[in-house]
């Protein structure tokens, strides 16, 4: 008569049951990191300027993610960290996100979820931010698939996507592209007033590519400046980045004084005023 290993294998935990239990896989997930409230520390920490402090739970939960075999867990933790080091101009950290964080994306099957467009958005804004504009634009591709796909042509995640590959595209002298681009991203991001953020880069996007042509660009300035005005708009940590964001945009095009005020506005905001 041949023995099962239920037969002479004895439990480490009394609470413990079942197969699995018996015949232990050690590569096996043993846990999972806690994404969301991670995010919302992540969030916190970035509203207030602090990257330092965003960096050491980044590490944190990333090692901890590595040790309970959590591959989901990690691929967030280091999406997280594509753009924080985005962020800083720390080229050979992000990089390395991005590698890590495609691999998992390959070893998981999980190219397809919409969660997933999100990471290949921040990989491919990695490549752009440092000068891999044609590595990008395939991963924007991907994601723009996915979008389709999963979400109604109006979904605010559009808008994102469309303004960092027309991005993509302006770097790779495909003007026309571009635009087209900011256009769909414009037109989804106008719908709503709290939007209004997200639309004002837009407006100065096209303004870059618009450059020469005084009357489109006092257009596309003036539209950004009341975007970033709406008085419906929460001035929060988010509002203080983009408006950080959207300051030498403004002085590039020599409106020094709109550029004086919206960095005022957001030192106020991290200073807590």
């Amino acid at each position: 008569m041949s023995l099962d290993a239920f037969d002479y294998k004895e439990p480490a935990c009394p609470l413990c049951s079942g197969k699995e239990f018996y015949d232990h896989d050690p590569a096996a997930q043993q846990g999972s990191i806690p994404v969301p409230q991670i995010i919302a520390k992540i969030d916190d920490a970035l509203n207030r300027e602090e990257y330092g402090e965003a960096r050491r739970i980044l590490s944190y939960w990333l090692a901890e993610a590595k040790q309970l075999r959590d591959l989901r867990g990690q691929l967030a933790v280091y999406s997280e960290l594509m753009g924080l080091h985005r962020k800083n101009g720390e080229k050979d950290e992000a990089l390395s996100a991005v590698e890590n964080g495609l691999k998992i994306i390959e070893a998981l099957g999980v190219g397809h979820l919409v969660s997933t467009a999100t990471v290949y958005i921040n990989a491919a804004t990695v490549y752009k931010t440092f000068d891999m504009a044609q590595q990008a634009l395939p991963l924007y591709e991907k994601a723009e698939r996915i979008y389709k796909e999963n979400l109604k042509e109006n979904d605010v995640l559009f808008g994102a996507l469309y303004n960092n590959m027309g991005l993509a595209l302006a770097d790779l002298g495909r003007t026309e592209e571009a635009l087209a681009c900011f256009e769909k991203a414009l037109k989804i991001m106008t719908v709503s007033p709290d939007r209004a953020p997200e639309a004002a880069i837009t407006c100065l996007n096209m303004a870059d590519l618009y450059f020469g042509d005084d009357d489109k660009v006092d257009g596309l300035i003036q539209r950004a400046y009341a975007l970033l005005n709406e008085p419906t708009l929460k001035h929060d940590g988010y509002y203080a980045f983009v408006c950080r964001k959207c300051a030498p945009a403004f002085g590039a095009h020599g409106y020094f004084l709109m550029a004086k005020e919206i960095e005022t506005r957001a030192e106020k905001i991290y200073a807590g005023a």
